[in-house]
């Protein structure tokens, strides 16, 4: 098991645009080494498998809600199932006719509402939670590709999310250049508020790159070429939330990018989320052919972890997972945060894990060995393990947070 820690320096500055209001600047270029276990951040885990009427494989993100979890995938599009892991139902379904969507990568979810928000090529379809099609918008007016402005820039859409009652649309920069660095629009496409990129064109031989998240009652925003992390409040205000410092600098270019990119650590943000206590962040590094790794920061001791992502090695008895999060709890497989859900006052993350996954480290000698905080559950995952075929669906694993 690989687990080194990142210290991040805090340190404070001014910032002009938010009336002098102290930022915590995280500076990633300094390597400590710690560890962490899951009993540190983590009270309890549960697994849920899910029904293999719609097989996952590979998905993009995955939503839980009171009732439903909610998952969209390459393959097979939207998934709902209920909190037993029952299939539901589809939401609409893949393809180029009426009321279909080719891309599903990213999906808002007004779940209070009851409405699917699916940014397909370039327009917005929407469809009920029963799964049938309601309207689509066409968006490329506001931030879709193939338009231009004074500057000759194009917007690239991304990430959406639902923001009550708008819909949140992030633009990160692509080979670049961006006219925004997100809209803002109503259900029905109309444009409601809009932020400018001001970083000048470029040459980049990146395509977009960028995080976008929610968390309590904000959306936060950050790109790959601006370390400042922008928090968005309900009335659509915006400022500075954080400086996250990897040392990028706009590149000369595009071959200077390559080479500097290969220097750097870590090179970029892929994923990011935040708990109360923690900041988690999915991180790649170019210098080891696009390797991802986990960054974990605490909020209160100002202490972070950098751990592998997990992978697995081949032994004489099967596969042996390195990488992630060590659990103590149960003596499963590694973590890995992939997203977070609250419930009754409590918090969550959460990930997907593929019975084969399981099935095989259940069967390694490092869980034969593993001495768990809790027994009786390290027991039930055993059982949970025979009772699965290697090709069923994947379990949603969560993680509740102390």
């Amino acid at each position: 098991m690989v687990f080194c820690s990142l210290f991040i320096i805090i340190s404070i500055i001014q910032s002009c645009d938010d009336g002098g209001v102290e930022l915590y600047t995280l500076d990633v270029r300094n390597i400590d080494y710690n560890n962490i276990v899951l009993s540190e951040m983590a009270d309890d885990v549960t697994y849920t498998s899910l029904a293999n009427d719609s097989p996952i494989e590979i998905y993009y993100d995955t939503k839980v809600f009171k009732d439903h979890i909610i998952i969209n995938g390459r393959i097979n599009g939207i998934s709902i199932y209920d909190r037993k892991g029952h299939f539901i139902r589809q939401v609409g379904s893949k393809g180029r006719g009426p009321g279909e969507y080719y891309f599903c990568t990213n999906i808002a979810v007004d779940y209070e509402g009851k409405r699917v928000y699916v940014r397909d090529s370039h327009d917005i379809k929407v469809y009920n939670l029963d799964g049938n099609f309601i309207r689509s918008f066409d968006i490329i007016q506001h931030a879709g590709q193939h338009i231009g402005d004074s500057r000759g820039y194009e917007n690239f859409f991304s990430d959406i999310v639902y923001f009550k009652p708008h819909l949140f649309v992030a633009t990160y920069i692509s080979g670049g250049r961006a006219y925004n660095d997100w809209v803002v629009i109503d259900t029905f496409g109309n444009l409601v508020s809009e932020k400018l990129n001001y970083i000048p064109g470029f040459g980049s031989y990146r395509g977009w790159g960028g995080v976008t998240y929610e968390y309590k009652d904000k959306i936060y925003y950050h790109n790959h070429y601006n370390d400042t992390l922008f928090s968005v409040s309900r009335d659509l205000s915006y400022g500075p939330s954080m400086i996250l410092d990897f040392g990028v600098t706009i590149p000369e270019t595009k071959e200077w990018e390559q080479e500097d990119n290969r220097k750097r650590f870590l090179s970029d943000i892929n994923e990011m989320f935040e708990t109360d206590r923690y900041w988690i962040m999915l991180c790649s590094r170019e210098q080891q052919d696009y390797e991802e790794m986990y960054v974990i920061v605490d909020k209160e001791t100002e202490k972070s972890y950098l751990m592998y992502d997990r992978e697995p090695s081949e032994s004489n008895y099967g596969p042996i997972y390195t990488g992630g999060i060590f659990n103590d709890l149960d003596g499963g497989v590694p973590f890995q945060p992939e997203g977070r859900y609250e419930e009754n006052g409590r918090e969550y993350m959460l990930e997907l894990v593929s019975p084969f996954t399981l099935k095989s480290h259940i069967a390694s000698d490092d869980f034969k060995n593993a001495v768990p905080k809790y027994p009786e559950k390290k027991e039930k995952l055993i059982e949970l393990a025979n009772s699965l075929d290697e090709m069923d669906n994947l379990i949603l694993v969560s993680v509740r947070l102390k």
